[in-house]
Parts: structure tokens; sequence; C-alpha cells
């Protein structure tokens, strides 16, 4: 199911085990080009599932994690999809869901209409 621990999971989970923390927030890194008009210092990369990095932290450390989500990409149906996979596959239970960077370029799901696709999945994610 998942791929083999990176080693930055492995660094941050030593890390973690010298402090006193109820659980850890997992960001989905977005492309934020259409939010400013200068370039980036670097280009942008896709990044590992959040989910599936929230998984691991989750069950290597045995705290609560909560994921962040950009939900401006997805249509409503791949969007309920995502939903039903991040608790079957993934066993995440807590999401906050993010809306596109800026007004501009293609959004295919607004942040209001993903939360009353959250609401309406009945799914036991918070």
């Amino acid at each position: 199911m998942m791929r083999k621990w990176p080693r930055s999971l492995k660094k941050l989970l030593a890390r973690l085990s010298r402090l006193e923390y109820d659980g850890v927030i997992v960001y989905d890194i977005q492309d934020e080009s259409s939010r400013i008009e200068q370039p980036r210092p670097f280009p942008f990369m896709e990044t590992r599932d959040p989910r599936e990095y929230s998984y691991l932290l989750s069950r290597l450390s045995g705290r609560e994690t909560i994921t962040y989500k950009s939900v401006a990409q997805r249509d409503r149906g791949s969007f309920e999809a995502w939903l039903q996979e991040t608790h079957e596959k993934f066993s995440q239970q807590h999401l906050v869901l993010v809306g596109a960077p800026s007004s501009e370029g293609q959004i295919h799901l607004s942040l209001n209409e993903a939360y009353e696709v959250l609401r309406e999945s009945h799914l036991p994610l918070t």
C-alpha cells in the first residue's frame, strides 16, 4: 500500500520523540504561482500525497494527524472518491480543506462546495 518510509519521516519522528505533542499537521503543497507575479526561486514540484504521510505519521507515532487538502483541482465526483479513499485506505479522520490560492486559473470545486460534499458523504471525517 505505501512506499518505503522516507528518510525525512524518520528524522521527523526522531525529533518529535524528544517533545511533548498531541499530534501533527500535514499540509498539501500546491502550486501557488497564480497568486504572485514574481517567479518562484525554485519550481513547484509534486510531493507525496499528504494522506500517505499522515497515515504513516499516525501509525508510527501513535498520535493523531490533521491533513490539509487543496480542493480546487478536483471536480465533485473525483473529490467524493478522494474522501472515500481517505477514509478507507488511509484511515484519516481529521481534514482541513483549502481552496484555490487565487481566483485566477481553473477552479473545478469551490471550498464551499467541497465542504458540502464532505457533509453529504456522512463519512466519519471532521
